[in-house]
């Protein structure tokens, strides 16, 4: 045995230092530049819809609301999960994930659970909150920016005025 080979064993102090900082390397590890690179290069139809005026400031409102709801935790936890457990079966048994997805689709479709609880009551009571809950997260500078967009953009032609005469002026 070499003196190397013969290391002290590690406290419980340091075996949670090191715990942690394979943690966070693991956390902050960089985005693979390829993935990035390619993605940011293929201009695909979300590009084009951001490009309309107007979707920017709905995809922005949307994003602050869902990053402040209560289930957004949930969520990424069931996220995570589903990941875990339906990514090896995916791998290992591709045509089982597609039968019960199928499965399930048509379960879906026989019991048609969307028309259990959505009324037009519900919708006509539920609809101009969250409307006025979307505009009022949204700042005004950006809605005068968007009418003024829309403004520009759909702005008829005018005729030049200072070669017609104008009535009532100067009898």
């Amino acid at each position: 045995m070499n003196a190397a080979d013969t290391k002290p064993p590690l406290t419980p102090l340091q075996q949670l230092q090191q715990s942690r900082e394979r943690l966070r390397a693991a956390l902050t590890a960089p985005v693979n530049a390829q993935n990035a690179q390619a993605t940011a290069d293929t201009p695909g139809w979300q590009t084009s819809l951001m490009s309309l005026p107007g979707v920017s400031l709905v995809v922005d409102a949307v994003q602050r609301w869902w990053s402040q709801h209560p289930m957004r935790a949930a969520a990424s936890v069931a996220e995570e999960a589903g990941k875990a457990l339906i990514g090896p079966t995916a791998q290992k048994h591709p045509l089982l994930l597609m039968l019960g997805a199928l499965m399930l689709g048509a379960a879906l479709v026989r019991v048609k659970p969307w028309r259990w609880g959505f009324k037009k009551a519900l919708l006509a009571g539920l609809l101009p909150q969250l409307i006025s809950k979307v505009l009022s997260d949204m700042p005004v500078s950006s809605w005068i920016a968007v009418l003024s967009r829309l403004a520009q953009e759909h702005r008829p032609e005018t005729r030049d005025q200072t070669t017609q005469p104008t009535p009532g002026v100067g009898s």
